[in-house]
């Protein structure tokens, strides 16, 4: 999904940060003390490094606090949620291979009034480079 940038939330304390396309994969030490900035960083490393191949993404990303969000109990675990209010999203954007059935009622959820503004993509192969881009599919099919 893709949303609009200009949320407050996306914007409060380190808000949206910009993935780092690597080539090596970030290490986990076991040794690190727990709660330190050693194990920040390594978290930091994780969540906001990506393999250079997904590049062409130009993703952001935030990390949540769990404790912060709404919860629900679903047989015996915890789910957490975001509400995101739908004025925020601008796009939905589908894999190369996903199930038609996933993309049925993707549309069928873009009709709705409080997505009718939310364009839907799809990725597909780049006919002159081997990579990926995107194109817009009807919402209305």
């Amino acid at each position: 999904m893709e949303f609009d940038r200009s949320w407050p939330l996306f914007t409060e304390g380190k808000g949206l940060r910009f993935v780092e396309y690597v080539h090596e994969r970030p290490r986990w030490d076991e040794a690190v003390a727990e709660g330190s900035k050693a194990e920040k960083a390594q978290y930091d490393a994780v969540i906001f490094h990506k393999n250079q191949e997904w590049s062409y993404e130009s993703e952001l990303r935030q990390l949540f606090l769990l404790h912060g969000l709404n919860h629900r109990y679903n047989n015996a675990r915890i789910e957490y949620f975001l509400s995101i209010p739908p004025e925020i999203i601008v796009s939905v954007r589908l894999g190369m291979f996903c199930d038609p059935k996933t993309v049925g009622g993707i549309r069928k959820a873009l009709k709705g009034p409080s997505l009718a503004h939310v364009s839907l993509k799809q990725a597909v192969p780049n006919r002159q480079e081997f990579s990926m881009t995107t194109v817009e599919l009807e919402v209305s099919n």
